[in-house]
């Protein structure tokens, strides 16, 4: 179990690292980056809903 436990830490910490330096290279505030974020999971919410139904 402590393996798993590790390993999620370990994503995380990359996730964290990726997301810094998307922000960095962009100049996105943390909230604006909510925003992007948000939109692009509705449209992509959208496109699978076209999809399937």
């Amino acid at each position: 179990m402590s393996e798993l436990i590790r390993a999620m830490q370990q994503l995380a910490n990359k996730h964290k690292r990726l997301i810094s330096l998307v922000q960095q290279k962009t100049g996105l505030t943390d909230y604006q980056m909510l925003w992007v974020w948000f939109v692009v999971g509705v449209i992509v919410g959208a496109i699978i809903t076209a999809f399937f139904f």
